[in-house]
């Protein structure tokens, strides 16, 4: 049977501690935080806790801005991960690009990036919100449209 396998969303360049940083990528990654840990329209909302979090303004607004209170919110993800069998992740406060898709093993890339659980999450939280994240009223639209172009091709 033919089936469509779900998008993924990826950063090109590296967020967080000793990352690239660049905006549009900062933006994907405080959309995928402000989604998991205080969007209350996402089924998750609030089932991770923030006990160490600080900083709200890094991850909301998505602005693209890094700041470094965002690789605080990255490692916060990446603990909270592993405690519920999601990774095994690095606790660095950064966020690679897969460069492979869904859990795929590409020579010492082989395993989970943090990137590939923020989309897990949302995927299995609301498939069909998942595939249209472009147009959920908390994306920027700069990035939204980076998106949609993305996949339209």
């Amino acid at each position: 049977m033919a089936r469509r396998i779900s998008t993924m969303y990826d950063v090109e360049r590296s967020v967080g501690r000793n990352g690239q940083n660049s905006s549009l990528d900062v933006m994907l990654i405080q959309f995928f935080l402000f989604s998991i840990f205080m969007n209350s329209g996402w089924p998750l909302s609030g089932q991770i806790s923030m006990e160490e979090a600080s900083e709200p303004s890094a991850i909301f607004p998505i602005n693209g801005i890094h700041k470094p209170a965002l690789n605080t919110w990255i490692s916060i993800f990446q603990r909270a991960a592993n405690k519920r069998g999601l990774g095994p992740l690095f606790d660095d406060g950064r966020v690679d690009p897969s460069n492979v898709g869904w859990g795929l093993r590409s020579g010492r890339t082989a395993g989970r990036r943090t990137i590939m659980i923020f989309n897990q999450i949302l995927l299995n939280a609301d498939r069909k919100r998942f595939e249209r994240i472009p147009f959920d009223p908390h994306m920027p639209p700069s990035l939204g449209s980076e998106l949609q172009m993305a996949f339209s091709t």
